[in-house]
């Protein structure tokens, strides 16, 4: 519903595996630096060998209270995270298509990606989403500044644009 859409919330979301090439840690650390006064919530959804580091790093940060880990849950589930979600934010290296980028833009999620990974073209910076550099730290915190001084309207074309985007997808299709 288009009501959901003007809600913005510091709702922050990760889905993928916890491994090193995520990069899971650029995306604590800019949240860290942005928010660092003011109330957000990261989850992050996912299991692998680098969840104690990261669970180190947001108390080396002081935000161990706002990021949490919710391991494997469904699809259902995930989606349902989104939903409630106001950024999906995933910025690895070496990315190929996720299909979890297109549903994040489906469930309304301002959708951060990899700069030159598998969705260049699909996301269109400032237009339905944005690409950030793999695993840059500074470009994410920039761009989190940028989105949280967006103006509601701003916001509520770039989510609108990213979910007529990803009705052009269907999973068979992709």
């Amino acid at each position: 519903s288009t009501d959901k859409l003007l809600q913005r919330n510091r709702e922050f979301l990760y889905v993928g595996r916890l491994v090193l090439y995520k990069k899971v840690d650029v995306i604590i650390k800019a949240l860290a630096n942005v928010y660092a006064d003011k109330k957000f919530v990261l989850h992050i959804v996912g299991s692998g060998a680098e969840k104690e580091k990261l669970q180190s790093l947001a108390d080396e940060l002081g935000v161990s209270q706002n990021v949490v880990f919710h391991g494997q849950i469904s699809r259902n589930k995930v989606f349902e995270l989104m939903k409630k979600c106001f950024c999906f934010t995933m910025v690895s290296e070496k990315e190929t298509f996720g299909m979890v980028y297109i549903e994040a833009m489906l469930a309304g999620c301002v959708t951060i990606a990899s700069k030159d990974g598998g969705v260049d073209g699909v996301i269109v910076s400032e237009e339905n989403g944005y690409l950030s550099p793999e695993g840059d730290v500074d470009a994410l915190v920039e761009l989190y500044k940028k989105i949280e001084l967006m103006s509601d309207e701003d916001v509520d074309r770039l989510r609108k644009n990213a979910v007529n985007t990803a009705l052009g997808f269907k999973d068979s299709a992709v």
